[in-house]
């Protein structure tokens, strides 16, 4: 059983080796430990894995850390009943999911032409990322609108940054020729590795509500990768262009291209 623990005083040093950072997860490893049962791993202060191994992952797509976060780590050798052989108290730091992201179609159902592929831009300004759109020219898909704006009737036609988003952005996925009227954001949700919007959209007299998730996901090779997709009721439920490719599901897998300092295009 692990328990809240700090630095033995008289336990030998271990010395551990960051391996690789990434936004949601630490990989280390050490040497093993002559005598040695398990490792016990604790984060923060608080325990999260025994392990027999000479290495841990902290963190993953399902239970990510936090990125741009520094983490104290100990790990501390130890034989059957909590003896304390050897420890190692560290603090190591989350990357970011900032960069350009591109997803390409694969397939020949491109909605008319209109999405043979998504590019998008991350970029971060604590405590929240920004995600744009790279079509003619960037547009700010999230956040789309502030807090203060939620629920707030936006005219379809209009010349502000909001509304030439949100046109160019429906240009890509809506599959019918209706053209909408008003819509509005009745939601927007921040998670730690997941940004959530909810828009309401009338056309006519009728109305029905999308929901887009933009999800950051580390590939089994350590690549990032930024999962879309959006669903919706009424109309939307079958008037939304999903992702075509094989073995997506429907979810547009963008690619992480290059790091914002690279970024020419």
């Amino acid at each position: 059983m692990l328990l809240c623990f700090g630095l033995p005083l008289f336990a030998a040093p271990l010395a551990v080796d960051l391996v690789g950072a990434y936004p949601n997860q630490l990989h280390l490893n050490w040497e093993a430990v002559s005598g040695c049962d398990y490792y016990d791993i604790y984060v923060d202060g608080k325990p999260v894995q025994r392990v027999r191994q000479t290495s841990v992952v902290l963190g993953s797509n399902e239970k990510p850390l936090e990125s741009h976060r520094q983490y104290e780590v100990i790990v501390a050798a130890r034989k059957t009943g909590n003896i304390d052989i050897a420890a190692a108290k560290q603090s190591y730091s989350t990357t970011g999911w900032e960069g350009r992201y591109r997803w390409i179609n694969l397939t020949d159902k491109d909605n008319k032409g209109k999405c043979k592929e998504l590019d998008l831009l991350v970029t971060y300004t604590e405590p929240y990322y920004t995600i744009q759109g790279m079509f003619d020219r960037p547009y700010t898909l999230f956040p789309l609108l502030s807090d203060d704006r939620l629920n707030e009737p936006i005219p379809f036609e209009g010349e502000s940054e909001q509304q030439k988003a949100y046109r160019a952005n429906a240009e890509v996925f809506n599959t019918t020729n209706f053209t909408p009227s008003v819509w509005s954001v009745t939601s927007m949700e921040i998670g730690m590795d997941r940004y959530t919007v909810e828009v309401k959209t009338k056309v006519g007299a009728l109305s029905f509500k999308t929901r887009s998730v933009y999800t950051f996901v580390l590939s089994p090779k350590g690549e990032k990768e930024l999962h879309f997709e959006t669903k919706g009721d009424g109309m939307a439920s079958w008037g939304l262009f999903t992702s075509p490719n094989p073995g997506e599901n429907g979810v547009f897998v963008c690619k992480f291209i290059h790091e914002p300092r690279q970024l020419t295009q």
